[in-house]
């Protein structure tokens, strides 16, 4: 997999927020920024072969920073993660 930005939808606590995830794939590490909720939040992770996708970062709310750790699948078509926080788990889902 390339470079890619995926069109995403994150359930959250106040509904469904929507917003882009830019990932940056070198040789299996990934950077990249979750762009949602009016924030730019940079992550940093793996993704193997198959598709398995891992990253951790923070994102920014009205009130607060999470600080969370993603794991799922993304590939050149679409994306799907469980964001899991301290207090939090969010569903995203996606597609280029």
């Amino acid at each position: 997999m390339t470079n890619c930005i995926y069109n995403i939808s994150m359930k959250t606590l106040l509904g469904v927020k929507h917003g882009t995830i830019e990932l940056f794939n070198r040789d299996g590490v990934i950077t990249g920024f979750l762009n949602i909720l009016g924030k730019h939040n940079a992550f940093k992770g793996t993704l193997d072969k198959s598709g398995v996708c891992k990253f951790s970062g923070n994102f920014v709310t009205l009130v607060q920073t999470i600080p969370y750790e993603a794991t799922g699948y993304a590939d050149d078509k679409r994306i799907e993660l469980d964001l899991i926080g301290k207090r939090y788990k969010f569903h995203l889902t996606g597609t280029v």
